[in-house]
């Protein structure tokens, strides 16, 4: 075949154009793979592609859309734009753009690519209108093509306003862009991925933070409540739970229940070898069952009692030092997708944490446990050598704790209520048996001394760090509202709470028991004077809490 000097020359010319666009292509491509950092942040990557695009289209404006979760996130780029102003536009997408309508959802329906120019009458371009009145700009002209990876719908990329008077986008900017837009695809998800990681990352962090600080002011169901509430984050489920393992009754019960019919499950025992967290309690062994219908070890049950309907479980031990003691369980994934080996070790994971949970809990429970006995036997032994003082302390904690559960105290705020009640009176230590034991009324001297005792009290128990936060409250439990208390005439809320509350208690006390030098009040007399002295001797609070209070716990002696 023979060809012309001119066909010839058309002929290279053509194959110096496509070798041009290859060339160009590779060059874009090697421009994504140098601007993608795998370490970097979603949202950093996400700005690097957008200016990238910009860059080789020649393009004013950028628009990512990435649907696949609840809401669809809104990227939109101009190089003129600074960060904060970005957000802002960001922001204001999310909450006015909807996408159903116009070309976008044409390119994201039929995945095809589009270009075009927009006119005010066109209905196609009606997205397109909106986005510009939305953001502030006028669209002259659009290239939108679908965004996938591996066959998988992302989202769409749409650039628009070509520069140049008379600029449009043409056809070879579609291949262009349909070429890059699997890599772009690709990368896009991988650096979701990554983020999502380093976030399970920071919050499994957090938690193990959390975890190592805890202490008395947390209850355990509370603590792992919220772990539970973290696994279902964390692992995109439905539903998750802890159940304990009762050895004696050889029962799994729910500690904790969290994602519909939470409440009502926890009301529940799962006899241990029965269902699948029965067979991990018993086995010891972890379960993934992507669907419950095709395995034997599923009790139907949970879910006839409950109402919630099980698809797939993913179900791991929970050990302490190799022992079971219980079992951690997520339910459905959102979506109805699958639990991969990712999900067993982030679930193991935390499980793991939840058993440090549990055994730092149980472990603060016996220290507590132990040092209220000690303190309890310490008061019994006060009390042996005053007998006129015994069961003093313990009533006055009564009382007490009492107004406590009034007023919702935390475990560690009834703990000090309880400690404060057993030593308030420490200090009594110091005072004269002749004093204590006198019958008649103490003369002004006696009171002199008597009145050292709060002060007494914080001298004794000073040396002991533990009790720290008690001191303060032992050294004011004299003090009235009104300032004519005693030790330091504190007034008001500069009392410290636990100490106005042990001012109600021990007043509550004094009156309605048998003493050398007065007769004891009734019940409905000592309330009666308590409610007479709020605001002068008394926290209105308190006394409110204590009389109702007491109502609801005691028969009311007249």
């Amino acid at each position: 075949m023979i060809l012309r000097i001119g066909e010839r020359e058309d002929k290279l010319h053509s194959l110096h154009q496509t070798i041009e666009r290859l060339e160009f292509k590779l060059n874009a491509l090697e421009k994504i793979n140098e601007t993608i950092n795998l370490n970097e942040q979603f949202d950093i990557t996400i700005n690097k592609i957008m200016q990238l695009f910009l860059e080789l289209f020649d393009a004013e404006y950028i628009l990512i859309v990435l649907t696949g979760k609840e809401k669809p996130e809104f990227k939109i780029g101009c190089s003129d734009w600074g960060d904060e102003e970005k957000e802002q536009k960001e922001k204001l997408l999310a909450d006015k753009m909807i996408l159903g309508k116009g070309i976008i959802k044409e390119v994201m329906d039929k995945e095809i690519s589009m270009i075009g120019e927009t006119f005010s009458s066109s209905k196609e371009t009606e997205f397109e209108k909106e986005l510009g009145e939305c953001i502030g700009f006028s669209v002259r002209n659009f290239l939108c093509v679908p965004l996938k990876n591996k066959g998988r719908k992302l989202g769409v990329i749409e650039i628009f306003n070509k520069k140049g008077e008379n600029s449009d986008f043409s056809e070879e900017d579609v291949k262009l862009i349909d070429f890059l837009s699997d890599k772009v695809g690709l990368e896009i998800e991988n650096a979701r991925l990554v983020s999502e990681r380093n976030q399970k990352i920071v919050e499994l962090n957090s938690l193990i933070r959390a975890t190592e600080l805890i202490n008395s002011t947390v209850e355990l169901k509370t603590l792992l409540d919220v772990v539970m509430q973290l696994a279902m984050k964390m692992l995109n489920v439905e539903a998750a739970s802890l159940l304990l393992l009762d050895e004696e009754r050889k029962q799994l019960y729910f500690e904790s229940a969290q994602g519909e019919k939470g409440e009502r499950i926890e009301r529940t025992y799962l006899p241990k070898g029965e269902g699948v967290a029965g067979w991990v309690a018993q086995m010891g062994k972890d379960a993934l069952v992507p669907d419950v219908r095709n395995d034997q070890r599923f009790c139907k049950k949970m879910d006839q009692f409950s109402g919630f309907e099980t698809g797939s479980i993913l179900c791991v031990p929970l050990k302490v030092k190799n022992r079971i003691i219980g079992v951690t369980e997520v339910i459905n994934k959102i979506g109805r997708g699958s639990f991969t080996s990712a999900d067993v070790v982030l679930l193991k994971t935390l499980s793991s944490q939840a058993a440090l949970v549990i055994e730092k809990v149980k472990l603060y429970r016996r220290l507590n446990n132990m040092g209220i006995a000690v303190v309890k036997s310490l008061i019994a032994a006060i009390d042996a050598k005053h007998p006129y003082t015994r069961g003093q302390s313990e009533r006055v904690t009564k009382y007490a704790l009492i107004i406590a559960r009034e007023l919702g105290f935390s475990a560690e705020e009834t703990r000090n209520v309880q400690l404060a009640g057993l030593l308030h009176d420490v200090g009594k230590i110091g005072i004269s048996e002749k004093i204590l034991e006198k019958k008649g009324n103490f003369s002004r001297e006696d009171w002199v001394i008597m009145k050292k005792h709060p002060v007494m009290g914080e001298e004794i128990l000073s040396p002991i760090e533990e009790l720290k936060d008690i001191i303060p409250i032992i050294r004011h439990h004299h003090e009235r509202l009104d300032g004519t208390g005693y030790p330091d005439g504190l007034k008001g809320e500069k009392i410290p709470l636990i100490s106005r509350i042990l001012a109600i208690a021990d007043a509550f006390d004094s009156m309605t028991s048998p003493r050398f030098h007065k007769k004891e009040k009734s019940d409905i007399e000592a309330l009666r004077e308590i409610k007479n002295n709020e605001k002068s001797q008394f926290d209105t609070g308190c006394a409110e809490a204590f009389i109702n209070g007491y109502g609801k716990e005691y028969i009311i002696r007249e």
